[in-house]
């Protein structure tokens, strides 16, 4: 196990057609061994600077930048599993949808507990939420656990992470659960679309639509999020599953961002967010 975690490589999407990869950053890095006792480098953070860090927890930049460094690990660990997992005849379509519904119905109140994160990250981020949105805690913790933890602590969030994945993924349901809207072009595939949603919404329009989702579950604490990938390069197309109310909405388009907003609308339709 440890050597498919140190092994694995997590990289940042790249231009297919001009061959320009981005930079990468290799797993092994962040399971390196954190000792707290030799002097802090310029820039990196020690025991004392972690606990002064989340005394101050509410200044926005930090609370991004853990919430994002969050994210990462917890896709890269539940990528690791279901890779392991997998079936030799499943393709990365397969992988792809594997991942999505271990993210969706991941149990992250649950699993906050067992990340054992710290009681001053309880204190200013649990206990002083009106609305916990519990999968911006369990992978905001799962960051702070990890940059306290050495290489044995690290293999250990691991295995309780992926501990919170089901062996086998329940269907996500059909109808206003999952829905798709606008098949990429030459696709053989159906829509399941049941919201009337306007194709004369131009993309500068739709946005609006992503906004108010996004505004929603600020104001009303329920878990919203995007989960998008390419579906193919020629034509080019982009899938956005959006995420809100336990529910997900699939759209498809030419541009993730212009997915990302028919997902989004899909999904204030459905829910009756008023733009």
């Amino acid at each position: 196990m440890q050597r498919n975690l140190e092994g694995l490589m997590w990289h940042r999407p790249f231009n297919v057609a001009g061959a320009q990869k981005m930079p990468s950053l290799a797993m092994s890095s962040l399971t390196s061994n954190t000792d707290t006792s030799e002097t802090p480098k310029q820039g990196s953070l020690n025991g004392s600077d972690f606990q002064d860090l989340f005394d101050t927890y509410k200044n926005p930049p930090i609370s991004k930048n853990y919430y994002w460094l969050g994210k990462r690990i917890f896709e890269q660990m539940l990528a690791e599993k279901i890779f392991r997992d997998s079936a030799v005849a499943q393709n990365s379509d397969d992988l792809d949808e594997s991942l999505v519904q271990a993210i969706f119905q991941y149990p992250y109140r649950e699993q906050l507990e067992h990340i054992q994160p710290t009681s001053s990250f309880k204190a200013c981020f649990l206990e002083t939420e009106k609305h916990v949105n519990y999968f911006r805690a369990f992978v905001t913790g799962l960051a702070a656990a990890f940059l306290q933890s050495n290489t044995e602590g690290r293999l250990r969030l691991a295995s309780i992470v992926q501990g919170g994945v089901q062996g086998r993924h329940r269907p996500i349901p059909p109808g206003p659960v999952m829905q798709s809207y606008s098949t990429p072009a030459g696709a053989n595939r159906q829509s399941t679309n049941s919201a009337s949603i306007s194709d004369g919404n131009t993309p500068m329009e739709r946005a609006r639509y992503t906004t108010a989702l996004k505004e929603y579950g600020d104001q009303s604490g329920a878990d919203v999020r995007w989960v998008d990938r390419q579906v193919s390069v020629a034509p080019l197309c982009w899938q956005v599953s959006a995420m809100a109310d336990d529910q997900m909405f699939r759209a498809t388009a030419s541009s993730k961002r212009d997915a990302r907003h028919r997902a989004s609308q899909m999904a204030c339709e459905a829910l009756g967010i008023d733009i």
